[in-house]
């Protein structure tokens, strides 16, 4: 036997007796924890995303900006995006302290009305509160009414915006239109739960999205029969069709329909239960959808959804 089959025998002999060591075969990845790093304090706001990471790992910010506000656990946010829905958003701005304290009081009064392995289920784990909306606002209904939108996700992390461009002298709109807040936070997370693009093992009710198939985005392009035209949403339209808001109208098709189901999702939570009845009443395809969601909630989280619309609603902030 010559030396390089020695040689090559005993490095083999040590390879294999390092491999029957427990400890001895570990990933070259290792999660490290929030970028940048939570910490419990200065600020209440600063304690309050503290409290939020510790008990369910998820990661909200409120005072960074630029390059590193877009940065997310699986790369960085396409910028055309943002600007696509709102060019003032960018660069980036970190909101103020005040803000932050009123909307973490919400963040996490919704999150403590959920069971703790609901809420771990987020798509989203990166929350930041910023100040210029990255969110698309310019949906109106027939009448040229304005439907709020402050928020954006994608890729595991979402942003919350309140001010339209940097001469917005409106306030945050946390105490004028805190129903939009809820609808936005409510949106994001449901339609984040249920998107079978990102998320294995999801189990969705394949008759929700066949409910309005046809209607969709996608299916409608071209044909003149979309409840849609450009942001214009046609609510008698959009109602015949199966959908409640302008966002479940522009979702793709008919089997990815986490926009759709968000959107109705927020809703319930959001509207009194006294006008949706007469929406639901109306439109039998919205009623279908809602009948299925108000199954789906009982049956995998034990959660009866009208006690949670209750419950949200009543949720104030001081």
């Amino acid at each position: 036997m010559n030396m390089r089959n020695i040689l090559f025998i005993g490095i083999m002999v040590l390879v294999l007796g390092a491999c029957t060591k427990e400890d001895a075969l570990k990933g070259e990845w290792q999660y490290k924890g929030p970028v940048p790093e939570i910490k419990d304090g200065p600020t209440e706001a600063h304690k309050m995303c503290y409290a939020l990471y510790q008990k369910y790992d998820l990661h909200v910010y409120w005072d960074i900006a630029g390059e590193d506000a877009l940065k997310t656990d699986q790369g960085v946010v396409a910028e055309y995006n943002i600007t696509y829905n709102n060019r003032a958003a960018l660069p980036i701005q970190a909101a103020n302290e005040q803000t932050a304290e009123k909307f973490l009081k919400l963040l996490t009064g919704f999150y403590s009305l959920l069971p703790e392995n609901l809420v771990r289920q987020d798509l989203h784990r990166r929350h930041l509160l910023v100040k210029v909306n990255p969110g698309k606002n310019t949906y109106t209904n027939e009448k040229g009414e304005a439907y709020f939108g402050n928020t954006y996700g994608e890729s595991g992390i979402v942003f919350y915006g309140y001010l339209k461009d940097d001469t917005d002298e409106t306030g945050d709109k946390l105490d004028t239109d805190l129903t939009g807040w809820k609808w936005g936070i409510c949106y994001e997370f449901f339609k984040g739960v249920v998107s079978v693009r990102y998320k294995e093992n999801i189990v969705f009710p394949e008759e929700y999205g066949l409910i309005s198939k046809g209607f969709y985005a996608y299916e409608v392009e071209g044909t003149g029969n979309s409840c849609m035209s450009r942001d214009l949403f046609n609510t008698e339209k959009g109602g015949e069709q199966g959908f409640i808001h302008p966002v479940a109208a522009v979702n793709p098709t008919y089997d990815e329909c986490n926009q759709d189901w968000g959107a109705m999702v927020a809703c319930i939570l959001t509207q009194p239960k006294a006008e949706r009845v007469i929406v639901f009443e109306k439109f039998p395809k919205l009623k279908s959808k809602y009948e299925i969601i108000k199954s789906y909630f009982t049956e995998y989280y034990g959660i009866d959804i009208e006690d949670l619309a209750t419950r949200w609603q009543a949720l104030i902030i001081d």
